[in-house]
Parts: structure tokens; C-alpha cells; sequence
């Protein structure tokens, strides 16, 4: 939810709900209720509503029942505003004639079409060259940049490990290869016995 610090909310700074939610059922509707009613409880003020709908909603019903789509207008919005000021429905639906008829989609737009389609990258999206689409997935690879360089360091760590345990373990093959070739037993069953231990200490030092 989005407020003013340690200020006062009035009409003119009406508190705004966002929620990011799969299925849009009537669960979530109802629990979408008690947020509303407790944000007014707290700020005295009716909060604006915004819900992105992943999947869209349960049921063709569900819709038809408690919200419109106002002409020309890319959400749905809720029939009772007993606990909202507003609320808006937004989802690749309710979205589709505004991507289609559009050449660069309006930023709420936008955000929905990158929310909804799930995608990691642009490649394969109809609108990969769209600016406003462009300049949010940018700003989503700056925002998760930190994650990806710390997954890449343990990505080549666990690499390493592997490598370096494969290798233990060849070196312990091609003793038990000369072995059978050798009839100093003694000598290289102690080399298979400290190859062995010089793995497993490797690896428990790896592992704590």
C-alpha cells in the first residue's frame, strides 16, 4: 500500500492498494474487502484499488457479476464501492484491444502485459519492441542484478566443487586400474586411501 509518512490522507492523497494476485476469486475479493475496510479504518480515507490479475478471473461468472469494463477503457472496474473509492481489474483481457490498437502502450498497460505474460525476457513477446515495455524490463534488470551476479558466484562455486570431486574421484578409478595391473597392492591401496580421505575432507570443508 502506498501512504504518505507520517502524514494525513485526504481526498486530494487518497491511499492507494495494489495487488499483484493469480486467480482473481472470490476468496481474494473478500480478502481485498478487509484490506480496504482496515486501510479506512486507519487513514479515515476510501483507498484506490489496483489488482493485476495473472490468470484473469475464476470464472466468466465471477466477472459478470461484480464488475464492468468501461468503453474504451483497458481494466475492469468493481460494481460496489462500498469499500473502495475505486477498484480496478487489470489483465491480459482487459488489456487486449488497447495492445492491439495501440504503437506504444499506455504505462499501466505495460506493466500488466509484463506481469501477466511471465516472461523472463522479451524474446518471443509480440511487443518485445515497444519502448514502454522495453524501459520496464531495464528497470527489472537493474532491480534484480545483485540476485543474478550472487546465483552466478554460486553457480561457479558449485561448478568448482564438481570439477574438483570429479577429478578426485578419476584419480581413485586409475588407482583401482593399477591395481589390477600391479602387484604392489600395499602401495597403492595407501594412494586410494588418501585420494578418498582428500576428498572427503574437501568436500566437508565445501559443505560448512
Amino acid at each position: 500500500m502506498y501512504r504518505i509518512p507520517g502524514g494525513k490522507h485526504t481526498i486530494a492523497t487518497t491511499p492507494v492498494l495494489v495487488e499483484v494476485q493469480q486467480i482473481v476469486d472470490m476468496q481474494f475479493l473478500k480478502r481485498l474487502t478487509r484490506y480496504c475496510l482496515n486501510i479506512h479504518g486507519l487513514t479515515k480515507v476510501k483507498p484506490v484499488v489496483m489488482v493485476f490479475a495473472i490468470q484473469a478471473f475464476s470464472s466468466k461468472a465471477l466477472i459478470e457479476e461484480n464488475s464492468d469494463q468501461p468503453h474504451h477503457k483497458s481494466y475492469y472496474t468493481s460494481k460496489k464501492y462500498l469499500w473502495a473509492k475505486t477498484c480496478r481489474f487489470y489483465s491480459l483481457d482487459s488489456i487486449a484491444a488497447d495492445v492491439m490498437n495501440s504503437t506504444t502502450m499506455k504505462p499501466v498497460t505495460a506493466v500488466t502485459y509484463f506481469l501477466c505474460n511471465q516472461k523472463k525476457s522479451l524474446f518471443g513477446l509480440e511487443k518485445s519492441e515497444d519502448t514502454e515495455l522495453r524501459s520496464i524490463y531495464r528497470i527489472a534488470t537493474r532491480s534484480f542484478e545483485p540476485y543474478t551476479i550472487k546465483e552466478e558466484e554460486n553457480y561457479n562455486h558449485m561448478l568448482d566443487v564438481m570439477n574438483n570431486t570429479n577429478s578426485q574421484f578419476q584419480k581413485i578409478s586409475k588407482c583401482a586400474d593399477d591395481l589390477q595391473k600391479s602387484r604392489d597392492d600395499d602401495t597403492i591401496l595407501k594412494r586410494i586411501k588418501r585420494y578418498a580421505e582428500d576428498g572427503s575432507e574437501y568436500t566437508n570443508k565445501k559443505g560448512n
